[in-house]
């Protein structure tokens, strides 16, 4: 994914893993929706659906109760506490040699999770585009359903929130 982001050369990016897909029209929506609030958001988020054996499963995760309304979400509002962005359904903004890469450190575990929070952090806002789905292939035998498992990354999970917090010198935003 670095290496991809070090060479991207349009206005946004999005990642897909070669096994997902993206719903058709996807990408044209996330341009169209970012084109609209550019100069809000440097990312914007958009549905992921979990697929089973090649069919579309619920639940979808909680923060899609709280992701609505198409639009611009504050992070910093106590009403928007539950909106998260932990995956790679996401549409960055281009910012060339200033574009914020993956953290690469080994046994880290929460690489997506840091990578939208260090995204987000300079505006605090993201937006949510409808009119885009990303179908995550979910296989039993995949590290997410192995190594992910709290008992194997208690620690590694436990020293990313220490970290992430203690970067906040008065308070950390909800």
């Amino acid at each position: 994914r670095n290496f991809g982001i070090q060479h991207a050369q349009g206005k946004y990016f999005v990642f897909l893993d070669p096994d997902d897909e993206l719903t058709k029209d996807s990408l044209k929506n996330l341009a169209d929706f970012f084109d609209k609030h550019e100069d809000e958001i440097d990312i914007v988020t958009y549905k992921i659906i979990p697929v089973f054996n090649g069919k579309q499963s619920e639940p979808l995760h909680y923060r899609y109760k709280y992701l609505t309304r198409e639009g611009i979400y504050d992070l910093t509002k106590p009403e928007n506490v539950y909106v998260t962005q932990t995956n790679v359904n996401i549409c960055v903004k281009n910012k060339g040699k200033d574009n914020i890469l993956f953290d690469t450190t080994e046994n880290f575990r929460h690489e997506d999770q840091k990578y939208n929070i260090d995204v987000v952090r300079e505006k605090m806002k993201i937006g949510f585009c409808k009119g885009a789905t990303y179908l995550y292939t979910k296989n039993p035998s995949s590290i997410t359903n192995t190594i992910f498992y709290s008992y194997y990354i208690f620690e590694t999970t436990m020293n990313f929130w220490e970290e992430l917090f203690a970067s906040y010198p008065d308070r950390v935003p909800p």
